[in-house]
Order: structure tokens, then sequence, then C-alpha cells
């Protein structure tokens, strides 16, 4: 059996995948021309309502991936400059750590209640903490 890796499709390929399916009358052909699974097809043959009529809606997850916005803009510009500035001096300056940010957002910010959360505003490069 092969394995296969998951893959997201966009709405004009599967509304052109349904429309050729529909005129050959065979799903398995049409999966095997684009390289689909057959259940792939016959699951977008009985979503073609919803596809064609555009209320596909995203998760709330989905939504929410890779869209960073922050409360203050400008707070955070602050400490993206903060923070490049600190990498630039190297050997001359401390290693930054989550806790040096957080402390650096609740100086440079004006709100006494923010929160600036330590988990996952480092991953990956990032150095935007999220706020609660």
């Amino acid at each position: 059996m092969s394995t296969t890796c998951r893959h997201s499709y966009d709405l004009n390929l599967k509304l052109k995948i349904v429309a050729d399916a529909e005129a050959v009358n065979n799903n398995r052909e049409i999966a095997r021309e684009y390289g689909l699974s057959e259940s792939m097809v016959c699951k977008w043959i009985s979503q073609q309502h919803v596809l064609f009529s555009g209320e596909l809606k995203m998760t709330a997850r989905c939504t929410l991936m890779g869209r960073y916005q922050p409360k203050d803009p400008e707070v955070d510009q602050q400490l993206v400059d903060w923070f490049s500035n600190q990498r630039r001096q190297g050997k001359n300056c401390l290693a930054v750590n989550s806790i040096m940010i957080r402390l650096k957002v609740k100086e440079l910010s004006s709100d006494p209640d923010l929160k600036a959360s330590p988990d996952s505003g480092t991953q990956n490069g990032n150095i935007a903490m999220q706020f609660r």
C-alpha cells in the first residue's frame, strides 16, 4: 500500500474535478488523472452543492493559523526593534530569553493589566508574545 500525504486543494481545482467527473461519469478515471483517491472525488461530488454555492466555511482554528494580529501594533514594532538591537550587539549583550521579552512588553505597553504569556511566543523565530 502506498503512503500518501495530506494535501490542500483550492476551490477552483475541486470544481474542475467535479465537473470532469460529472462529464465522464467515471470517478476512478478522474482520480487517476489528477492523482487523487477515488473516495476524495466521491466526497467532492457529494459536496458539490456546498462547493458551487461558495458556502464553504473555514474552521476557527484554520482562520487563526498564520494570521497573527497584535493587539497593539506600536508596542509590537518597538519590541521587534528592541530585539533586533539586542541581536546586533551580539557578544556585548545578554542572550534574550522569553522572560526578558515579557518584561520588555510590559515596560513598553501602556496597558497596566497586560498579561504576556510565555507559551509559543518564541517558537519558529517569532519573537512576539501572545496577549490575553
